[in-house]
């Protein structure tokens, strides 16, 4: 909040960082039916130094807007080496995002990174956020010694691209493993990005890959192999959403079939419900495309039986990042799996990173549609359920897994909303829910709720029959948006982790552009209901993120909607986007 940016300088994973990316926008996009490809070429250094967060950040503002602006086709993300280290190992990376979109014309291109006026609505209604997004990823790269530009034509695509200056770190480059070394396998893709990137990967572990665009040749390849010396180890299909129709499955299988050769799938899907189809129709197993390299190793050698899979299976299943999860002595609960429901995605990410921390094993539902279908698949020791969702609310879901749940073990349901009122949370208990935590969160709050709900038995502990009372706070400092106040406070909310203080802000800083657009039209509209909505989004993550100014005034907003002072509505909105100005236009240093 005081208008200072210091970018950190610390060992990043640029893999990791891709694959971050990748696993967040990969359902938006094949959603869409689009593809989602991610190419590294083989001279780009593993490790390098410079700034994790603001690196994810560019690269989320740049593959968003392409899922947003691609209707049809596919979205390649190409990281490549430009220039070589020089004698200080400084070098030169490029990372380009390509998309098969609407494409832009050379005027729109020329102010696409000129930052937007308040007065400037007709593009804000065009680009919906995007060129304010685009301005703050141009400071951000500039800041990293590159620069960002586009290469562009309407209604063929676009090419988004920038570079970063940075140390590399030299390292002796991996060794295969050597249980998947020689193997042989099979690949087929219709989309000839998406197989050039598997077949990079495999045979960066050392596998023998002959590929094929087309299902149809893939029978008799595969007979050849069969009938020759060399054995097949593994076919692996590529399939596109529409290919896992089970009238599409049935007979794809039904001619592969073949001996002991196992059948994975890689599909343009996060969809477990499409994932299991294919498992039911005979593949082996099915994995997104957007899958980790780990998550594909480990995969694989499962199915070849390779002995090294077991030292891997720890922390694949779960949404908790590696770095998130505790070492072996640092576990503060047992192995237990719970579910973070929120539509918000820096609550979400909060709320995962913290449960992961104390060892638990975090799925992660975006909308009370998706909790109630994961809550079929699988037992939860416990769910934690945002309130305010669209679609179906939190007291919804609650209630359509209380009715689903009949006559089996019932999951404990805690509620999390940032309305701590004695009423609203004695009506959450009273309509099925178990406990109501205050947004923001606390790690301590989170564990003491597990032992009080996971660990208590099936039984509901009658001291907390009865709402508890909300954790008193201490004030805000006087100069509450001075810097060292404003980290201090999201950094202890993110549990003392700055790093995850510091990703969550970046998130924010994303977000917003959007949101600004949505709140101006949403107003002009005359349309509430969006409007408390979008109130409601910035006012949590502003929580979450220690903003305080910007948290009062979403608040403010929302809760005046929700006593039905439609008439504050403008004075209140006015409000809000001058503190989300203030931050998007503070300057960088």
């Amino acid at each position: 909040e005081s208008g200072r940016m210091v970018l950190e300088r610390i060992q990043v994973d640029l893999r990791e960082c891709v694959e971050e990316v990748v696993s967040l926008l990969a359902p938006a996009a094949y959603e869409k039916h689009l593809e989602l490809v991610r190419l590294f070429y083989s001279d780009v250094p593993r490790h390098i130094v410079g700034d994790p967060v603001r690196i994810r950040q560019v690269l989320r503002n740049l593959v968003s807007n392409a899922v947003k602006f691609t209707e049809t086709g596919s979205i390649t993300i190409r990281v490549m080496l430009e220039d070589a280290p020089d004698p200080d190992g400084i070098a030169t990376l490029r990372v380009s995002v390509t998309d098969t979109g609407i494409g832009l014309s050379p005027a729109d291109q020329k102010r696409l990174f000129t930052a937007f006026t308040q007065a400037d609505t007709s593009a804000t209604r065009r680009f919906g956020g995007t060129g304010l997004g685009l301005v703050i990823s141009k400071k951000l790269v500039e800041q990293m010694g590159g620069t960002i530009g586009l290469e562009s034509e309407a209604g063929k695509g676009s090419t988004f691209w920038f570079t970063m200056r940075c140390p590399v770190i030299e390292e002796a480059r991996a060794e295969p493993p050597s249980g998947l070394r020689g193997r042989h396998v099979l690949l087929c893709d219709a989309h000839p990005l998406a197989r050039l990137a598997v077949r990079h990967q495999l045979a960066e572990w050392g596998m023998e890959v002959e590929d094929t665009a087309e299902l149809t040749r893939l029978g008799g390849m595969l007979a050849e192999f069969e009938a020759g010396e060399r054995p097949c180890d593994l076919v692996v299909v590529g399939l596109a959403r529409r290919d896992l129709e089970p009238e599409r499955l049935r007979p794809l299988v039904d001619a592969l079939r073949s001996g002991a050769v196992p059948l994975m799938a890689l599909a343009s899907t996060v969809d477990r419900e499409e994932l299991a189809r294919a498992e039911a129709a005979g593949f082996a197993v099915a994995l997104p495309k957007s899958a980790t390299p780990a998550a594909l190793r480990g995969a694989i050698e499962r199915l070849l039986g390779v002995e090294e899979a077991a030292q891997a299976e720890a922390g694949r299943a779960s949404c908790c990042p590696a770095d998130a999860r505790p070492a072996g002595g640092e576990r503060i609960l047992p192995r237990l799996r719970v579910l973070a429901v929120d539509d918000n995605r820096i609550n979400r990410k909060l709320l995962t990173a913290l449960l992961c921390r104390v060892g638990l094993e975090v799925d992660e539902a975006e909308s009370g549609q998706e909790a109630v279908r994961l809550a079929e698949q699988r037992r939860y020791d416990l769910i934690f359920m945002d309130l305010h969702m669209p679609g179906m609310s939190g007291e919804e879901a609650a209630a359509a897994i209380r009715a689903a749940e009949r006559g089996r073990r019932r999951t404990p349901i805690v509620a999390v909303t940032a309305n701590a009122l004695p009423e609203t949370r004695a009506r959450l208990i009273r309509e099925g829910m178990d406990d109501c935590l205050v947004k923001p969160v606390t790690e301590e709050q989170l564990v003491e709720t597990v032992r009080r709900w996971a660990l208590a038995g099936p039984e509901r502990p009658p001291e907390t029959a009865r709402p508890r009372a909300p954790e008193k706070r201490a004030p805000a400092p006087a100069d509450d948006d001075a810097r060292d106040d404003a980290r201090a406070r999201a950094v202890r909310i993110a549990g003392g982790s700055p790093a995850l203080a510091d990703e969550l802000f970046a998130m924010l800083m994303e977000d917003l552009p959007e949101q600004r657009a949505t709140l101006v039209e949403a107003l002009r509209a005359g349309d509430h209901e969006r409007l408390r909505g979008c109130a409601h989004q910035i006012h949590g993550a502003a929580a979450y993120c220690g903003v305080s100014r910007l948290r009062e005034a979403a608040r403010a907003l929302e809760s005046a909607l929700a006593r039905g002072e439609a008439e504050a509505a403008p004075a209140l909105t006015e409000s809000l986007l001058a503190e989300v100005d203030r931050l998007l236009e503070r300057p960088a240093s």
